[in-house]
Formats: structure tokens, sequence, C-alpha cells
């Protein structure tokens, strides 16, 4: 199911997601803040990667790779894992990127895992949600890869995402739900999908 709107308004997710009772696998968006969520670890492995501090980025990797190693371990060893990292592990590594303070990537993916901590743990608490939507980018692959190919690419602008359009009868059904964050061109036709971002619930 598609959904897309002009506006890239929290009013938006909140309108189109009124019924919706589940655990949003979603990244740093902040008009996802209203849900019960679960932080995409793969987005903010990605803001790690990008400061080039070798150290830290396989920090995150260990941890990565230990959070979804415990979805298979009993309850309370799982529970003692969360503790640990939100308590200790993740604050020291936030701690370590701030220090690099003439690296503006490192001082954005502090923060940013900062602000999702709270959020990254309920697919090790419960194994059946996943702790990243690479599932929703997978299914939209095929979008992607058309919508660079030919029609109306989107663009990101410091107000955010500009329309992408794309006929919806060529590609294949996707179960994902997916809305866009803005649409600014006007001049789409009937029957097209605009698609901006992703949205995995």
């Amino acid at each position: 199911m598609y959904e897309v709107d002009r506006s890239r308004s929290k009013d938006i997710p909140e309108e189109t997601m009124s019924g919706f009772g589940g655990i949003a696998v979603v990244d740093g968006y902040p008009a996802y803040n209203g849900f019960p969520r679960q932080r995409c670890w793969e987005h903010l492995r990605r803001e790690v990667r990008d400061t080039k501090i070798e150290d830290t980025v396989t920090h995150y990797h260990e941890l990565y790779d230990r959070a979804k190693k415990m979805k298979e371990k009993p309850p309370p060893e799982r529970e003692r894992f969360i503790r640990k990292a939100r308590e200790n592990e993740f604050p020291e590594l936030i701690a370590t990127l701030r220090e690099h303070e003439g690296n503006k990537k490192a001082t954005e993916a502090a923060t940013k895992i900062e602000n999702a901590l709270p959020d990254m743990f309920r697919g090790v608490r419960d194994p059946d949600i996943p702790l990243n939507n690479s599932h929703a980018e997978r299914l939209l692959r095929k979008v992607v890869v058309h919508r660079k190919l030919w029609g109306c690419s989107g663009t990101r602008r410091e107000k955010g995402s500009s329309i992408t359009r794309y006929p919806a009868w060529k590609h294949g059904s996707y179960r994902t739900r997916t809305f866009s964050k803005n649409c600014k061109n006007s001049h789409h036709r009937r029957g097209d999908l605009i698609l901006t971002s992703k949205f995995v619930a």
C-alpha cells in the first residue's frame, strides 16, 4: 500500500496510520515519533561508518552483531544485554564520538544515536521485530532503480525531498506501507505513483 501526500508534516503519518497497532521500524524522521517504534540499526551503522573512526565503527558493528544474536537467547539474557548496552556500552560509544570535536560526522552520529537509544531494543526484546528496515528497502529496490533510469527523480533539498514520479503499473505489488515526505511538483499525471520515503509496518 502506498500513501502519498504533499506535506512532510507529522500530521500525515498520524492520519494515515491512525489504526496502526504494531511497531514501526523506522529511521530518524521525526514524523514517526508519535508511534511505538524500533529504530533501524542499519541506518545508524551508516552514520557511524561515515565518521571514519575505525575503532568506533568496529565497536558499533560488534554491538549490532550481538544484538542480532540475542534474538535467539532466553529473555533474561536478552534483558541483560539491553541493560548493559543502553547504560554502558552505547554511552561510551557516544562519548568517544564526541571526543572528535573537529569531525562533524562524529558529532552528528553521536546525537543521532543518543536520540535513538530509547527505541533501539524493542527488536531485541521481541525477536519478531526486525532491527532494521532493510526488507522494506529491498522491496522498493525496483522502484528506486527505475526512478534513476527514467521519469522524474527525487532530490534532497533543505526543506525536504522533491517528488518522484513513477507509473504504478510498471512494477510488482509491494506490501510495505510507504508515504512521501514531500511532494512539490503538481504536474504528476493521474495514476502515477509518487515515492520519496520508506516505511515498514
